[in-house]
Parts: structure tokens; C-alpha cells; sequence
């Protein structure tokens, strides 16, 4: 290339590729070890493979808009994964002592994180997201196989991005983004004039502050707002799990529609067979209790019902509430 600029552009392209068709094999190396130890065929050996080296990359890049993924729109993926699936499969040996091979698969999954962090960075900063998100994302990368190697899906509760993916799909099934669809859908039709994912700045004035309790001191101090940026605009990047800013007032309105049971001054957004869903719990009975910790107290009695939780024992959470209540508590306790 003439260009020294685009020769360079050419070949960070062509490492990073590498970087991630490396991280693709390691990560697809972990899960098929995993696998072969349950005994499982070849094919679900493969199908393993493929989930455990692919899921945080189809997460992050459906989250930023890059679609098709990677990971199922370019063959290499797969021949990565596939690879390393025969390839322990074929040759591994099965008398190996368990200690080795939780070894194995420690090497394996330190080296597939470091590299699916790097690359998922890079990654999520070519698509204008900003220095925060950026690496959450990258990690998003290297610990979503992971993820589904923790236990047989429907057996336990896991705090996931799961919300985030739901708002992607919206944008795709709507054919809007996030911002608009939530405008026209849900703020608008409820009066809700200061909700948004940005602070114009004649608003600025009105942001609250957020106080809290720092390690072991027992004195409250001022919190910085890191899970989103303040920005007088739209944000380049959007996720329906976090980063809207509202007014009390805005949110009672949103909150009595759904006492309403899905109206609110003769508009409907929620039909009241939705809103009794959300009264239910949803989650298995294997699954529960859920929380963030074992032994986690603090929500016991609470089953988990269409993205937030539901109140199912009265007795057990220890304080007043009533059956069926349902809610989330929000990163500030929002």
C-alpha cells in the first residue's frame, strides 16, 4: 500500500482479527474440556465448543450494533471452534486427575479472556463507544462463554446483560433506536417531559448528586457517575439496561401506569394480562432463591419475574411488602 496510514490501519486490523480467532480456539479449548469430562457425544461437544468461544463476542457485538456477528458471519469462527472441539475430542485423555485438568482449563480460560477483553475493546471503541463502556464491553467478551459453563441453564439465577440484549432486539424488531422508541412508546404517551438518555444543558442545574457509603467509612460521600456519561446529547451508544436520567415526577407517572395494571389518563402501553405476569414469579424452582451472593438475605422471598424481581414469601424478606410487588432496586438504589 502507497498509504503509510492505511498500511498500518491494514495490519492492526489483520492482528486483531488474529487475536480473536486465537481467543475463539482457547475459549472453544475450555468448553470442549468441560464437555468431554460430562461425557457428552461429539456433537454436543461441538455445539459446546462453539457457545463457549462465541457467546461474549455475539453478546458484544449485538450490543453495539454490529450485525451479523462475527462469530456467525465469518466462517473462521467456526473452524476455529470446531477445530479445537475434534481436536480434544480425538486425543484427550480422559483418565487425566481432575485437579490437572481444571489446570488446563484455568490457562485456557485466563488466556481466551485476555485476548476477547483487548479485542473486544478495540472493538467497541471503533463503534464510538467511550473510554467506560468500552472495556465493560471487552470484558463482556471474555467472560460470556464462561458464563454458560457455570451450571445446566434453568438450574440457577445469574445477574446477566440480559436487558441489554432485549433493548437490541427491540431496535431491530421496531426499526428505531433505543432513544426514539422509548420517546414515542413510553414517555410521551405518559407525559414523561424529563426522561432521557442525556441532560439538555438548561437541565443540567436539576442533576442530582448521589451520595453513598465508600468501603468501611460510615460517613456518606459523593459518588461519580460511572456506569454513564452526563452528555448535553445522545449518546453514541444506547443500552436499555442503565443510563436513563429522570425526575421523580416522571417516574411516579411511569409507576402508576403500572398500578394501573398498563393505563395511565386513557392511554394503555401494557395489556393487564402483561402487568399480571409481571406479579408471577417466572424463574424455575431450581433457580431460586436468587441473589447476587450465596445466602444473599437480603432477597430472600423473592422470586424473579419478567426482568426484576417479584415478591413470593412475605415471612421470609423480614419486613413489610405484599405478595406480588414487584421492582428492582437500580444500581443508586433508584
Amino acid at each position: 500500500m502507497d498509504n503509510p496510514a492505511a498500511a498500518l490501519q491494514h495490519i492492526a486490523t489483520v492482528m486483531l482479527l488474529a487475536l480473536d480467532l486465537i481467543g475463539t480456539f482457547v475459549f472453544a479449548l475450555s468448553g470442549t474440556i468441560v464437555g468431554v469430562r460430562q461425557r457428552l457425544d461429539i456433537f454436543g461437544v461441538l455445539v459446546l465448543s462453539f457457545a463457549a468461544s462465541s457467546a461474549g463476542g455475539l453478546m458484544r457485538d449485538v450490543l453495539i450494533g454490529s450485525v451479523p456477528p462475527m462469530a456467525i458471519g465469518d466462517w473462521r469462527y467456526l473452524i476455529a471452534s470446531q477445530l479445537a472441539g475434534l481436536l480434544i475430542f480425538i486425543w484427550f485423555p480422559r483418565h487425566l486427575q481432575s485437579s490437572r485438568v481444571q489446570y488446563l482449563i484455568l490457562i485456557c480460560d485466563a488466556a481466551g479472556l485476555g485476548l476477547f477483553a483487548v479485542t473486544g475493546t478495540q472493538k467497541a471503541l471503533g463503534y464510538g463507544l467511550n473510554p467506560i463502556m468500552a472495556p465493560l464491553l471487552g470484558m463482556l467478551s471474555g467472560i460470556g462463554g464462561g458464563m454458560l459453563l457455570h451450571f445446566q441453564p434453568g438450574t440457577r439465577w445469574k445477574y446477566s446483560l440480559s436487558i441489554d440484549v432485549i433493548g437490541h432486539i427491540v431496535e431491530i424488531i421496531s426499526g428505531q433506536s433505543l432513544d426514539r422508541f422509548f420517546e414515542e412508546q413510553i414517555f410521551k404517551p405518559l407525559g414523561m417531559i424529563d426522561t432521557a438518555f442525556y441532560v439538555p444543558s438548561e437541565k443540567v442545574s436539576r442533576l442530582a448528586k448521589v451520595y453513598g457509603h465508600v468501603a468501611d467509612n460510615p460517613q456518606l460521600e459523593h459518588i461519580p457517575v460511572v456506569f454513564t456519561e452526563v452528555l448535553p446529547h445522545p449518546p453514541s451508544h444506547l443500552i436499555a439496561g442503565g443510563g436513563l436520567f429522570s425526575t421523580l415526577p416522571d417516574y411516579a407517572r411511569f409507576a402508576q401506569m403500572l398500578v394501573n395494571r398498563g393505563e395511565l389518563d386513557g392511554v394503555r402501553l401494557l395489556s393487564p394480562t402483561t402487568v399480571a405476569m409481571m406479579e408471577i414469579n417466572q424463574a424455575p424452582a431450581e433457580a431460586l432463591p436468587y441473589g447476587f451472593a450465596d445466602n444473599d438475605l437480603y432477597h430472600a422471598g423473592y422470586g424473579y419475574s419478567i426482568g426484576m424481581r417479584v415478591l413470593m414469601d412475605l415471612a421470609a424478606i423480614g419486613m413489610a411488602g405484599s405478595v406480588g410487588e414487584f421492582g428492582w432496586d437500580g444500581a443508586f438504589s433508584t
